[in-house]
């Protein structure tokens, strides 16, 4: 394959390009701008319709938010570090 860096207009092409330059810069030629749509103006802050509450469903309820356990209630070791009732008694004796 050839590649693209290669090519080269024919005379008859560069001179249909000059020519569309030449009447762009001129203004003979323009383009079409782009049409703004024009936004209907609303109030933002305004209370809304009774059916468009209902569309949306009732309102969210959060859980509620309850307090992080204490050291007591975080700290669970194994049962097998957990001393026995007879165990705890020794250690009393002692």
């Amino acid at each position: 394959p050839i590649p693209k860096r290669r090519f080269t207009p024919s005379l008859h092409e560069e001179r249909k390009i000059a020519k569309l330059v030449r009447d762009i810069k001129a203004g003979k030629i323009t383009f079409q701008k782009k049409k703004k749509k024009d936004t209907e103006a609303y109030l933002m802050w305004t209370q809304e319709d009774e059916n468009a509450a209902k569309r949306r469903g009732p309102e969210r309820i959060p859980a509620p938010k309850t307090a992080p356990p204490s050291h007591a209630f975080s700290y669970r070791p194994p049962e097998e570090f957990v001393p026995s009732a007879e165990e705890i008694e020794e250690w009393k004796k002692l």
